[in-house]
């Protein structure tokens, strides 16, 4: 049987890494539709990501209300009051929670409800980051899937921006983008 949310163990080791995924997981309504309501008038310590997969979401932001379907995707920066609920009876939303070290800093964006081209390969990683539970280098693989998720939501949200500075990524995102269906490790990554 499945569990909805995963919460990686985390040591002192794990301080080392830019991106931390604290909490990864999905969300789906139930026949109430007002019990599956998240308030956070204070909002959460980490920055968040949810992707809706099927039905509507309903968020709050500023006393403004957005609808995000499965071609949005909502983002909560740490400590932004913030408030969301299923519209419809068929909802299912990922999500992802996650620690960006400040020196880190790569996605740089406000709070909201932002248009994603293409959300199948972006909710791809989420799933992967899900999946991997599991794994005994969770920690260090799905920090190297989310800071791809990251960039890539980036490009999309604030369309070609300039990456002078991270050029010598380039050929580490065109790998990840080429192989995101396999399993990627730290050390093939280092190699390029």
């Amino acid at each position: 049987n499945e569990t909805p949310f995963f919460y990686p163990a985390l040591s002192q080791n794990d301080n080392i890494l830019p991106l931390i995924v604290m909490t990864v997981g999905y969300e789906t309504a139930s026949s109430d539709l007002k019990s599956c309501a998240v308030n956070r008038s204070s909002g959460i310590i980490f920055d968040q990501i949810l992707f809706t997969v099927r039905g509507e979401t309903a968020v709050t932001f500023e006393d403004k209300t957005y609808i995000a379907t499965p071609q949005h995707i909502i983002f909560h920066k740490k400590n932004t009051p913030h408030f969301y609920h299923p519209i419809s009876s068929d909802w299912l939303c990922y999500y992802i929670t996650f620690l960006q070290k400040d020196y880190c800093n790569i996605f740089n964006i406000p709070s909201g409800v932002y248009s994603v081209n293409n959300s199948a390969f972006p909710l791809l990683l989420c799933k992967k980051i899900y999946s991997q539970q599991d794994d005994l280098n969770f920690k260090t693989n799905s920090s190297v899937l989310l800071y791809n998720l990251l960039i890539l939501l980036t490009k999309t949200i604030i369309g070609d921006i300039d990456f002078s500075k991270q050029k010598r990524l380039e050929p580490v995102i065109k790998y990840v983008h080429n192989h995101y269906h396999e399993d990627i490790t730290l050390e093939q990554l280092a190699k390029i």
